[in-house]
């Protein structure tokens, strides 16, 4: 990001004249800080735009060369990159539609985009995304979980990292505190904020906090967390930990 208060958007479309003639629309829309980080033809050239830079906001073509739409947002969700998503396609069809929504899209704009839509569809983004920003930053959000002794109310920057422990989940928090929750792994990061960085679901039983990882352990695929107090070593699926290191160093390279 160029600065803290400015949005970022990433447009991806096949066609170049759409990516360009989306691209002037958007630059005389009536809109706050915004900033155009990249213009993708293809799902492999918004991954890697989407990695490095994390945008805020994504313009989505459905019907792309490769990779659809639809499978550009599984492969972000994987990497916990979920921006608000605006759709704009020419296909209206019952089953694109369906389909669509299923990714829970802030609009479905269809072309050829007309001017008043798209500034209101972006207008509407840019206050989540303000919204969302407002509510990390000034930690008034707190996150209710279930432990074993009752209801418990968590800060999001506190959370250092959550893992499943067979039918349940252990939650750590700056400090080193760990607490048992009754709930299972995938009940307990189904919050909105736990799906947007600095926290990242770095294997099917693992969701950290990027901005206290310390180092990363290649060899025994381990992870590890400074709590502030001391540090906390995870496990982190073989498979997972290049991706880890990756999805870090973009971190690292955004929050610059």
């Amino acid at each position: 990001m160029s600065n803290n208060k400015t949005i970022n958007y990433l447009i991806v479309e096949d066609e170049e004249k759409s990516r360009l003639t989306l691209l002037q629309k958007l630059k005389i829309c009536n809109l706050p800080d915004t900033n155009c980080i990249g213009l993708a033809s293809n799902a492999q050239e918004a991954m890697f735009l989407a990695e490095n830079t994390a945008p805020d906001i994504l313009l989505l073509d459905i019907n792309l060369p490769g990779k659809n739409g639809f499978e550009l947002l599984s492969d972000l969700n994987n990497i916990c990159i979920e921006p608000i998503v605006i759709f704009t396609s020419a296909h209206t069809e019952n089953h694109i539609l369906l389909e669509a929504m299923k990714h829970s899209p802030l609009n479905f704009l269809t072309k050829p985009i007309v001017i008043s839509e798209l500034e209101q569809s972006m207008k509407k983004a840019c206050a989540n995304v303000e919204k969302s920003r407002v509510n990390y930053t000034t930690n008034n959000s707190r996150i209710k979980f279930q432990s074993i002794t009752g209801p418990i109310y968590v800060k999001p920057c506190h959370i250092i990292s959550i893992k499943a422990d067979q039918h349940y989940a252990v939650l750590t928090l700056t400090e080193g505190e760990t607490i048992m929750l009754l709930q299972g792994f995938g009940k307990s990061i189904n919050k909105d904020i736990l799906t947007k960085f600095p926290f990242y679901k770095a294997d099917r039983s693992t969701l950290i906090n990027l901005s206290h990882v310390e180092k990363i352990n290649t060899k025994n695929c381990e992870c590890i967390l400074n709590t502030g107090t001391k540090n906390v070593s995870l496990t982190i699926a073989t498979k997972k930990v290049r991706e880890l290191i990756k999805v870090i160093d973009n971190y690292n390279q955004v929050k610059r």
